[in-house]
């Protein structure tokens, strides 16, 4: 029960690819206007539409390392953090830690050359959460507290709120209940009304794990009712 709990806790994440019945059709008008398309922002946009249509084989990978090294070329700093956090996606859907941590040692390298940290803390929650789900609790708990601290330090609330969610999982995965407890609890004070819908919803679907796991549902229903 607590293997299954920890796993949906640290799976629920929203980050699972979508499926489209008209891939083929939009793949190849994508890919007309890549050929076409200049060296530019635009490009890159369009290549990762391309990537995105795959994104659960590995043509996926083909276009997100194409849109690495044309977004290096450009010296486009969004493109290469995303596509460097779009590979953690795929490995961490694969359950592949070790992938997980060479594209995560990549994009700490590239945050911290460049002080961007959009994309950091997401992948560092998944590489956590790949800590707690191959049962190296310890290890998950200790880089979530440098995570955390790491966030305060840059005044990110984004990166202290996922920090928060990797010390509930990795507490409730070792029976501290009242611990995890406190790290949901502080994960919903870090909420702002101007965090993204999916942020929301995410806090959300792993507080209804969690409460209904501890038995609490009446809180459940006041987080949901807010």
């Amino acid at each position: 029960m607590i293997k299954r709990l920890i796993i949906a806790l640290a799976l629920g994440t929203g980050i699972l690819f979508t499926a489209n019945a008209q891939n083929s059709a939009v793949k190849d008008s994508l890919l007309r206007i890549y050929v076409t398309a200049p060296h530019d922002s635009m490009r890159l946009d369009v290549l990762h539409d391309i990537a995105r249509l795959d994104q659960q084989t590995p043509v996926f990978l083909y276009y997100e390392n194409k849109l690495l090294k044309e977004a290096t070329e450009q010296n486009n700093l969004r493109y290469q953090s995303l596509a460097t956090y779009e590979h953690i996606i795929y490995f961490f859907n694969k359950l592949d830690l070790k992938r997980v941590t060479q594209w995560m040692n990549r994009m700490e390298v590239l945050a911290e050359k460049h002080n961007y940290y959009n994309d950091y803390f997401k992948a560092k929650k998944l590489q956590i959460e790949m800590y707690t789900i191959n049962q190296q609790i310890e290890l998950a708990i200790h880089e979530a507290n440098i995570m955390y601290d790491k966030a305060k330090k840059l005044n990110d609330s984004n990166g202290m709120r996922e920090a928060c969610l990797c010390l509930m999982t990795s507490y409730i995965a070792t029976l501290r209940y009242e611990d995890g407890a406190k790290a949901l609890e502080e994960a919903f004070h870090l909420m702002s009304p101007q965090d993204r819908p999916m942020d929301k919803i995410n806090l959300l679907s792993k507080a209804v794990l969690a409460y209904s796991f501890l038995h609490n549902n009446e809180k459940c229903m006041l987080r949901w009712n807010r």
